[in-house]
């Protein structure tokens, strides 16, 4: 007879939030650096075009990006602080304000001059007759990775400032949770994540959950 699982019981004091919150910076962090470092070990295989291994190359370039400055961001109940990480490092704040500017204007947006376009005639030289109607595209595919001092080092560096606030809080949340009686153990609700609709996908992590479980808990109401 297989054994049930115990469940998981939620905290939802401050402390246990904080810890949620730098466990997912943590898994945010981890996945950009697994993705450029698959981006630079990646073997294409024999039947890969040169088109589709670029395009591959590049995805993992704007992702990974997109999330490390998402690490960062202000104006949110947790984040990073580009200072407390970089602030020491001999050029570490203007690397990242580029990383940053490669975010809002290539990875997340479209307005910089990563991309760019002209289009014109080919003329024929002496009767100036139009030979055809051609363009000329530019697409940066993002910087490169085998440099001494690339991207995975400089996120590397923030993984680990993460790793050591995630040591101290699991030793304060560890403390906090043996600080309750048995019987407020018993009593903390089973942990639950929720699938999300259309119109949630902008609702703050706190908020969506707060509203999943109004919802369970009229539910329960009415089938009671």
């Amino acid at each position: 007879m297989l054994e049930t699982p115990l469940p998981v019981r939620e905290m939802r004091s401050p402390l246990s939030r904080e810890l949620s919150e730098l466990i997912l910076l943590h898994a945010d962090l981890q996945q950009a650096i697994e993705a450029l470092k698959l981006c630079r070990d990646r073997a294409a295989p024999p039947d890969e075009s040169p088109s589709a291994t670029q395009l591959i190359q590049t995805a993992l370039m704007r992702d990974a990006i997109t999330l490390f400055v998402g690490c960062f961001e202000s104006g949110v109940p947790f984040s990073i602080d580009p200072n407390d990480v970089y602030g020491g490092q001999n050029g570490g704040m203007e690397y990242f304000l580029w990383l940053k500017k490669l975010r809002d204007t290539w990875t997340a947006h479209r307005l910089g001059p990563q991309n760019q376009a002209a289009v014109g005639i080919v003329i024929e030289p002496g009767t100036g007759r139009i030979v055809q109607i051609s363009n000329m595209v530019f697409r940066y595919c993002g910087p490169r990775l085998d440099e001494k001092h690339s991207p995975i080092d400089f996120m590397e560096i923030a993984l680990r400032h993460v790793n050591s606030r995630l040591k101290d809080t699991y030793q304060r949340f560890e403390a906090e949770a043996e600080s309750l009686s048995p019987r407020q153990r018993l009593s903390l609700p089973i942990a639950k994540t929720f699938g999300f609709g259309p119109d949630e996908v902008r609702l703050g992590r706190k908020k969506f959950g707060n509203v999943r479980r109004e919802s369970q808990r009229k539910r329960s109401r009415s089938n009671g």
